[in-house]
């Protein structure tokens, strides 16, 4: 028999584990083998990130996480997994927290319980993200989930490209005019990018 040791990833789910032999027998002739498993990842209770599709600049919304939990146990004298459960809202990049305390308390009246704070995306723009940490009632660390999103201007990029040739004569100034009407736009940050350039076509 042969045993060996395998790292899963952090991910919960269902992963196959396939192994295979050969072997020579003594008359050279080869031999070989396959045997295939599951192991399923699980945890009591761990969390999910609930966070909106599009965040604007100056947004106000809600996020959080789904607290999520399996089988019944009886730990520390309570009824385990249901909770109380402490729901932490840390590691704030380009967030706001709007609530007065960054913890709230949960009981799971079910297998799943969602627990939400109020966040103003009102930092920068780019990529934004916070972490929601799940502890028991004696503050031990269950889970932890980081919840990203990106956050976007109220007004997306306008591409706005003009092309023509002018034909140089020598001892007179030759002049392009180029005008743009104003652009219809949320009011809100941005910039406008200009750009020339200057080349030679040959006759044909």
């Amino acid at each position: 028999s042969w045993t060996t040791s395998v790292r899963l990833p952090q991910d919960l789910g269902t992963y196959v584990l396939r192994a295979v032999a050969v072997v020579k027998e003594e008359d050279g002739s080869w031999r070989w083998g396959k045997a295939e498993g599951y192991v399923r990842t699980d945890q009591t209770v761990y969390g999910k990130p609930l966070m909106p599709r599009v965040v604007r600049f100056a947004d106000v919304c809600r996020m959080g996480v789904l607290v999520q939990a399996h089988k019944v146990l009886e730990m520390k004298g309570m009824l385990f997994p249901r909770g109380p459960y402490r729901v932490k809202a840390t590691q704030l990049k380009n967030l706001r927290l709007m609530d007065k305390a960054d913890m709230q308390t949960v009981s799971l009246r079910s297998n799943s319980e969602e627990v939400r704070f109020s966040f103003a995306a009102d930092e920068a723009i780019g990529p934004a993200s916070v972490v929601f940490e799940i502890q028991d009632s004696q503050g031990t660390l269950l889970d932890a989930v980081q919840a990203s999103v990106d956050v976007e201007l109220h007004q997306q990029a306008i591409q706005i490209a003009s092309t023509s040739s002018l034909r140089a004569e020598s001892g007179k100034v030759v002049q392009r005019r180029e005008k743009i009407a104003a652009i219809q736009a949320v009011p809100g940050s941005g910039y406008l990018s200009l750009a020339a350039s200057v080349g030679f076509q040959g006759p044909l």
